[in-house]
C-alpha cells in the first residue's frame, strides 16, 4: 500500500489486526459511485479556478470513471490493506496518473467533505429526490 495518506506523520503501520478492526473498506463500497461524483464535481472546481490545467482535469476525470466503470461491473478489487474507499480511490487514481496530476485531487477538500458529500449524495438518490 505504501505510506498511509492520513497517517503520513506516524512511521509504525497499522498492525493488521488493527487495521481490520478499523477497516470499513467493504461497507464503504456502497458509496463508492457517489464518492466518484463528489470528486469529480470538487475537480470541476478545481480546474474552473484554475488550480487544475487542461491536462490534470483530463486525466483525473478518465481516471475516476475507470474505477467507476470497474465498481459498476463488480470489477474493482478491494486492496484490504485500505482503511476505506476514500484512500483507496485516491491511491487508485495517482497509481493510474502519477502522483503530480493525482495529488493535485482533493486540494482544498477535506475527508469529512468528502464523507458529508458522499452520504448526502447517497440519501437523495435513495429518497429519489
Amino acid at each position: 500500500m505504501g505510506k498511509d495518506l492520513y497517517r503520513s506523520g506516524i512511521e509504525t503501520p497499522l498492525s493488521k489486526k488493527t487495521l481490520k478492526f478499523i477497516s470499513s473498506l467493504i461497507e464503504d463500497l456502497w458509496i463508492v459511485e457517489e464518492d466518484i461524483i463528489g470528486t469529480e464535481v470538487h475537480n470541476i472546481m478545481l480546474f474552473e479556478q484554475k488550480i487544475l490545467n487542461n491536462e490534470d482535469i483530463k486525466q483525473i476525470l478518465i481516471a475516476l470513471e475507470i474505477i467507476k466503470e470497474k465498481s459498476a461491473t463488480n470489477g474493482l478489487e478491494l486492496d484490504e490493506n485500505f482503511e476505506d474507499i476514500h484512500p483507496f480511490i485516491e491511491k487508485s487514481v495517482i497509481d493510474n496518473i502519477g502522483i503530480e496530476m493525482g495529488g493535485k485531487m482533493h486540494t482544498g477538500r477535506s475527508r469529512n467533505d468528502q464523507i458529508s458529500v458522499d452520504l448526502r449524495l447517497k440519501i437523495r438518490k435513495e429518497l429519489n429526490f
